[in-house]
Order: C-alpha cells, then sequence, then structure tokens
C-alpha cells in the first residue's frame, strides 16, 4: 500500500499536480460502512498507515501527504458522490474500492476529471492470483517449481486489468 501510495503521488507530481499544493491530496475512495467494509475497512487503514509513515519520513517531495477518505457506504450513487467530492478537492491521484461494482461507479469520474485512480485490485492482485494457483497445485496434487509458479504468476499480472 506504502508502494502505491508513492507511486501514485510520484506519477502526479510529475503531471505537476502536487507542485501546487502545500500538501499532497490523495482520495482514499472506500466503503466503511454496508455490506464492503469488512474488504474496504482494512483497506483504508493500510492507506492511512503508509501515510503516516511516509509522512514520518518527510513526506513525499517535501510536503506532507493528506489522505482525503469520504465512506462510499457499499452503494454506488454514495460512491460516485465521493469520488466527486474528492475530485472537488483537487487530489491528485485516488486509491480505493475492493469491488469492481464500486470502483466503475468512482473511477471514470477520476479519469474523466483527469486524475490517476488506482483501485484497490491493483494493489491486491498479486496476493490473490498467488492463492490461486496455490489453490490449483493443491487441487491437481501436482508440485510446481518456483520458477513455474513465478512464470504463471507473470502470465497473470501481465493481463490482470484486462477485464
Amino acid at each position: 500500500m506504502k508502494h502505491l501510495i508513492a507511486a501514485s503521488v510520484a506519477l502526479a507530481a510529475v503531471m505537476g499536480a502536487a507542485n501546487a499544493q502545500e500538501t499532497i491530496k490523495i482520495g482514499a475512495l472506500y466503503n466503511v460502512t454496508g455490506g464492503m467494509s469488512s474488504l474496504d475497512g482494512p483497506s483504508l487503514k493500510g492507506a492511512q498507515l503508509a501515510v503516516k509513515q511516509i509522512n514520518a519520513d518527510g513526506g513525499l517531495l517535501g510536503k506532507q501527504i493528506e489522505l482525503i477518505a469520504p465512506d462510499g457506504k457499499t452503494d454506488q450513487q454514495e460512491t460516485a458522490k465521493a469520488a466527486q467530492r474528492l475530485i472537488s478537492e483537487e487530489v491528485v491521484a485516488g486509491i480505493g474500492e475492493s469491488d469492481t461494482t464500486f470502483v466503475m461507479a468512482g473511477a471514470p469520474l477520476f479519469q474523466e476529471a483527469g486524475i490517476l485512480f488506482a483501485p484497490g485490485k491493483a494493489a491486491n492482485a498479486g496476493g490473490v492470483a498467488t492463492s490461486a494457483l496455490e489453490m490449483q497445485q493443491n487441487a491437481s496434487r501436482a508440485s510446481w517449481t518456483f520458477e513455474r509458479t513465478e512464470e504463471r504468476l507473470a502470465e497473470i499480472m501481465a493481463h490482470i486489468h484486462d477485464t
């Protein structure tokens, strides 16, 4: 998560957006109430911890990061409203959402505004894919070499955002 936030900010800074702000504003779009809160709540806490660590280390590009996190309330319309709020607060990048339904309620608004949005799928995809490979290997009672597993994971990750 720390790397995702730093990468998002760095990319936005290269584009010049972060330079005009006293703090670097990052939008965190998560559902902290409702049915998705069991996934998104811990994800938000991870993002908050990452920001705290980055800021404790002096910030990024000499500036502190400000994480703005309105609740999407596990509702597509509320998620879209939260995304609009973040855009109006001039965030330089957005992160969040664990479920594609809610990513699709907010991410297009960020894209239309020209703001980078990195969904939770981007941060967690490798872990989920590794678990799937482990289950596949166990179900078939196969024993793959490390190299074979890495090769299969690389194939998955190369196309993870095609859907």
